[in-house]
């Protein structure tokens, strides 16, 4: 198995925190934006938050 340098896991989760944050906030606008046009289902789905969960556990 490779050898992983601190440098590279450190990359690793810098990459892992600004990917989970991006997505969120742009489901989190989805949801924002549907509200907006009319749509309530992701709005009360508790879908319009910078939380992740949320996003993440969707049906």
């Amino acid at each position: 198995m490779r050898n992983i340098s601190p440098e590279l896991l450190a990359l690793g989760f810098i990459w892992y925190v600004v990917f989970l944050f991006s997505t969120t906030c742009h489901e989190a606008a989805h949801a924002l934006v549907a509200k907006m046009g009319g749509d309530e289902t992701a709005f009360l789905g508790g879908q319009v938050t910078l939380n992740p969960v949320p996003h993440i556990q969707r049906e």
